[in-house]
Protein backbone atom coordinates (compact mmCIF):
# COMPACT_ATOMS: atom_id res chain seq x y z
CA UNK A 1 0.00 0.00 0.00
CA UNK A 2 2.67 2.54 1.07
CA UNK A 3 4.37 1.91 -2.40
CA UNK A 4 0.93 2.40 -4.39
CA UNK A 5 0.59 6.09 -2.46
CA UNK A 6 3.93 7.10 -0.50
CA UNK A 7 2.17 11.03 -0.31
CA UNK A 8 -0.53 9.84 1.35
CA UNK A 9 -0.07 6.13 3.31
CA UNK A 10 1.82 6.54 6.59
CA UNK A 11 3.21 2.78 7.56
CA UNK A 12 4.54 1.40 10.75
CA UNK A 13 6.21 -1.64 11.59
CA UNK A 14 4.77 -4.38 14.32
CA UNK A 15 6.71 -6.00 16.44
CA UNK A 16 7.15 -8.46 18.78
CA UNK A 17 9.60 -7.74 21.87
CA UNK A 18 9.70 -11.02 23.20
CA UNK A 19 11.70 -11.93 19.82
CA UNK A 20 14.34 -9.16 20.26
CA UNK A 21 16.57 -9.89 17.55
CA UNK A 22 14.05 -10.72 14.91
CA UNK A 23 12.34 -7.14 15.74
CA UNK A 24 15.20 -5.34 15.45
CA UNK A 25 16.56 -6.65 12.16
CA UNK A 26 12.45 -6.10 11.12
CA UNK A 27 12.83 -2.32 12.37
CA UNK A 28 15.57 -1.72 10.13
CA UNK A 29 14.33 -3.39 6.94
CA UNK A 30 11.50 -1.56 7.43
CA UNK A 31 12.13 1.68 9.20
CA UNK A 32 15.88 2.51 8.83
CA UNK A 33 15.97 0.95 4.88
CA UNK A 34 12.33 0.76 4.43
CA UNK A 35 9.62 3.33 3.78
CA UNK A 36 7.95 2.89 7.06
CA UNK A 37 7.59 5.95 9.60
CA UNK A 38 7.27 4.11 13.05
CA UNK A 39 7.24 1.17 14.95
CA UNK A 40 4.00 -0.33 16.65
CA UNK A 41 4.60 -2.85 19.81
CA UNK A 42 2.53 -6.44 20.22
CA UNK A 43 0.61 -5.14 23.00
CA UNK A 44 0.39 -9.04 24.88
CA UNK A 45 2.87 -7.62 27.73
CA UNK A 46 3.04 -4.97 29.85
CA UNK A 47 4.97 -1.79 28.80
CA UNK A 48 7.79 -1.94 31.82
CA UNK A 49 8.96 -5.57 30.80
CA UNK A 50 12.73 -5.67 30.34
CA UNK A 51 12.20 -7.22 26.80
CA UNK A 52 11.21 -3.77 25.35
CA UNK A 53 13.82 -1.57 25.98
CA UNK A 54 16.21 -2.99 23.02
CA UNK A 55 13.05 -2.07 20.47
CA UNK A 56 12.22 1.15 22.29
CA UNK A 57 16.14 2.33 22.14
CA UNK A 58 16.08 1.77 18.31
CA UNK A 59 13.10 3.74 17.69
CA UNK A 60 14.45 6.26 19.66
CA UNK A 61 18.09 5.92 17.73
CA UNK A 62 15.88 6.37 14.62
CA UNK A 63 14.08 9.39 15.51
CA UNK A 64 10.74 7.74 14.95
CA UNK A 65 7.60 7.43 17.06
CA UNK A 66 6.79 4.26 18.59
CA UNK A 67 3.28 2.62 19.64
CA UNK A 68 2.31 0.65 22.44
CA UNK A 69 -0.81 -0.40 24.60
CA UNK A 70 -1.10 -0.94 28.67
CA UNK A 71 -2.40 -3.60 29.23
CA UNK A 72 -4.02 -4.05 32.90
CA UNK A 73 -5.65 -7.12 34.04
CA UNK A 74 -9.32 -7.67 33.01
CA UNK A 75 -12.18 -7.95 35.49
CA UNK A 76 -12.62 -11.73 36.24
CA UNK A 77 -14.62 -13.46 33.55
CA UNK A 78 -13.97 -11.00 30.68
CA UNK A 79 -11.43 -11.48 28.27
CA UNK A 80 -8.40 -9.38 28.08
CA UNK A 81 -9.09 -8.35 24.11
CA UNK A 82 -12.34 -6.32 23.33
CA UNK A 83 -12.78 -8.23 19.89
CA UNK A 84 -13.61 -11.76 22.20
CA UNK A 85 -16.07 -9.59 24.94
CA UNK A 86 -19.40 -10.50 25.41
CA UNK A 87 -21.74 -8.64 24.15
CA UNK A 88 -25.62 -7.92 24.63
CA UNK A 89 -26.01 -10.88 21.90
CA UNK A 90 -24.32 -13.55 23.84
CA UNK A 91 -24.87 -12.51 27.33
CA UNK A 92 -28.58 -13.22 27.68
CA UNK A 93 -29.88 -9.72 27.71
CA UNK A 94 -32.24 -10.22 24.86
CA UNK A 95 -31.20 -7.25 23.25
CA UNK A 96 -28.65 -7.68 19.71
CA UNK A 97 -25.33 -6.09 19.54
Amino acid sequence: AIAHAPSRVLGMVYVNPKHTAASLAEIDRCVRDGPMVGVKLWSAMKCERPEQCAVVRRAVELRVPEHQQYLTPSPPGIPMHSSSAPTRATTGSGASA
